[in-house]
């Protein structure tokens, strides 16, 4: 499981931020240069907080995520621990 403040040695570090509280909904950017969760959710993150506990990360490889070397399939290797 990502750690979201790298306390966890044996897992990535994906950095988030998240609001409010209630049933959580999780927004995940799309590739592309300059993608991260900031830059693709910062007008949705407040409307959707109003509602629900709303969790934004980045991708690893994306805005503050660690930029570990790909190996394989990038879909596969992001979806890895």
């Amino acid at each position: 499981m990502p750690c979201f403040d790298g306390s966890c040695s044996d897992a990535p570090s994906l950095p988030g931020r998240g609001q409010s509280q209630g049933h959580a909904v999780v927004l995940l950017h799309g590739g592309g240069p300059g993608a991260s969760g900031a830059s693709n959710f910062a007008r949705n993150l407040p409307v959707f907080a109003e509602h629900f506990r709303t969790i934004v990360v980045d991708q690893p490889g994306y805005g503050k995520s660690g930029k570990p070397p790909v190996q394989g399939n990038y879909f596969t290797f992001s979806a890895t621990p």
